[in-house]
């Protein structure tokens, strides 16, 4: 696809690789980045989530975290605006509107930790915090791979048809609607 837009631009074949070696190296710095902001993210709230016994938290990061990195890919990428601008939206108004329904949900208004992560805690025993600790890791670790088609998409040049466009928003209002409801 970059080769194509690089000839497309007036480039020789030397010049489409190296802006396909560009793209793809600005591709791998964006996701080295993300995942280690959500590993440090990650680490802080499992320290909290150790001090006060409650891994809830757990659920509002990683879908904080995508919303994010929707929004920071979008604004860092250099692919079509109007790309960049749908991946903004559709991944950061869903990341972000479920976390908060999650904060509201798991730790604001909950009275204990969530019964998943009591039962994982009894299971585990003494070894509960260390093994929480992977835990959090992997988190972080399947957010930053999870967000990887939001950067795809905010670094791609290309042009979608409409029907895709529209196939894809319509898809989300569905999705994002029925988990409006479904909360």
């Amino acid at each position: 696809r970059v080769d194509r837009f690089a000839r497309r631009a007036g480039a020789d074949a030397r010049g489409a690789r190296m802006i396909t070696l560009a793209v793809s190296s600005q591709a791998w710095m964006m996701l080295g980045e993300a995942a280690v902001l959500c590993s440090l993210t990650m680490f802080v709230l499992w320290a909290l989530a150790t001090r006060h016994q409650d891994a809830s938290c757990v659920d509002v990061a990683w879908a904080g975290l995508l919303g994010v990195l929707a929004i920071a890919y979008a604004v860092l990428g250099e692919g079509l605006v109007q790309r960049r601008i749908l991946v903004a939206v559709v991944g950061g108004v869903w990341g972000l509107r479920l976390a908060w329904h999650l904060f509201r949900d798991r730790v604001w208004r909950a009275k204990e930790e969530d019964g998943r992560y009591q039962q994982l805690r009894a299971e585990w025993g003494e070894r509960a915090n260390v093994k929480f600790f992977v835990f959090f890791q992997a988190q972080a670790l399947l957010t930053a791979v999870f967000a990887i088609p939001f950067l795809v998409v905010a670094l791609t040049p290309e042009r979608p048809p409409l029907f895709a466009i529209l196939a894809a928003g319509l898809i989300w209002l569905l999705a994002v609607g029925g988990e409006t409801l479904a909360d």
